[in-house]
């Protein structure tokens, strides 16, 4: 056993639990046996010291606080899976399921009006999914298990090998909060992550597949294309018109918990030249200006970031572009990817550390820095991966 002092066979019954228990089993130092009472005593003494303790599937824990993944090692592939979490009141949070090439990404995003206590998450084959009487899931036999405790903490994250996953797996998970601003003082709260109905408390989701060669070697001209706002209008147009249904076939969603939903080209084309407030699309809160042009400056990122996913000739590049990291200001070394989660959660009415206008100029130099896929103002580059 690792960490046994050399010669010495200590056994941990607890871990043979298959089997029963057997006392004949025996203590050996240099070949010779030792009474049970000495083996009890020494046994008791290891549990103590945690040689015996078993690590469960239900033990997981999640990454530091609020540590972004490094933009080196996860670089996602296809379409992050978001969904609402609530319970009876509205909507706590979101829930995000993701893949890279190698690692499933889970994460859960709330309000700071809410303390996460602990997060159950069951992933794995339909017919194993743990049910009540009710048949609803049972959230006590989740595979995944992880405590909140820290009331600043507003997001939990957790990687895991996709070897250990289905490559098609259902998912359900339950998150018990803390409401810290209810008006009955401190109060519980359940909630489960929907996918649409109010009784759907499961989900599916497939392995995404991965770009032959997602490693990015230029950010050169020519290499990605970006379009600004005025840009998205004008020479981008056509691309809005001919695919926008095929890359947004549920609309083009902006915000946080209340955010925003832009179902047709035409709407899009309205939000990015300022004819229509982004307050027409949803119920998320009414800003002021600088928050429109936060608004179109994200919406047009955002179409650049998902017309570069799902069209293969939108750019040059294999690697994805909200890959790249920003080179310069206040949001240095973050990925593009992150840049966006950052913009909707300020146009949602989430908390956020940054103002309108050090989100709005960042968005600004990302989306001329690519101009047309003519140019490169060098406000991005690749990622430093490794070899």
């Amino acid at each position: 056993m690792p960490g046994s002092p050399p010669g010495i066979f200590l056994p941990c019954p607890f871990l043979f639990r298959s089997q029963p228990f057997s006392y004949h089993w025996a203590l050996q130092v240099n070949g010779r046996p030792y009474s049970l009472f000495f083996i009890s005593l020494l046994t008791a003494f290891w549990v103590i010291l945690g040689g015996c303790a078993e690590k469960t599937p239900e033990q997981v824990q999640p990454n530091p606080v609020n540590e972004r993944p490094d933009p080196q090692v996860f670089i996602p592939c296809g379409t992050p899976y978001l969904l609402n979490v609530r319970g009876i009141q509205p909507e706590v949070g979101v829930f995000e399921i993701m893949n890279d090439s190698s690692r499933l990404r889970l994460a859960f995003d709330h309000s700071r009006r809410y303390k996460m206590e602990s997060i159950r998450v069951y992933l794995g084959k339909p017919e194993d999914l743990p049910r009540r009487e009710d048949g609803r899931p049972d959230p006590a036999q989740f595979n995944i298990y992880s405590r909140g405790g820290n009331s600043n903490r507003d997001r939990w994250e957790l990687l895991q090998p996709i070897s250990q996953w289905p490559h098609c797996m259902k998912v359900s998970v339950q998150v018990e909060l803390t409401d810290l601003e209810s008006p009955e003082g401190e109060k519980d709260v359940v909630a489960w992550a929907m996918a649409g109905d109010e009784d759907s408390f499961t989900f599916d989701y497939c392995i995404q597949s991965c770009k032959k060669d997602q490693r990015c070697a230029s950010s050169d001209a020519g290499d990605f294309t970006t379009y600004t706002p005025t840009g998205w209008v004008t020479e981008g147009q056509k691309l809005l018109e001919s695919d926008f249904e095929t890359v947004f076939p549920k609309g083009m969603e902006l915000g946080c918990l209340k955010g925003y939903k832009l179902s047709r080209s035409k709407d899009v084309v309205e939000l990015l030249q300022g004819k229509k407030s982004i307050g027409a699309f949803g119920n998320g809160p009414q800003k002021a200006e600088s928050f429109e042009t936060l608004a179109r400056e994200t919406g047009a990122l955002v179409l650049s970031v998902e017309y570069d996913r799902a069209l293969p000739d939108f750019s040059a590049s294999p690697a994805p572009l909200d890959s790249l990291v920003v080179t310069e200001g206040a949001f240095t070394d973050w990925p593009v990817r992150e840049v966006i989660s950052e913009a909707n959660t300020l146009l949602g009415g989430c908390a956020s550390n940054y103002s309108p206008q050090q989100l709005t100029g960042a968005l600004e130099a990302i989306n001329s820095n690519f101009s047309n896929g003519t140019v490169s103002g060098g406000f991005l580059i690749c990622p430093e991966l490794e070899p």
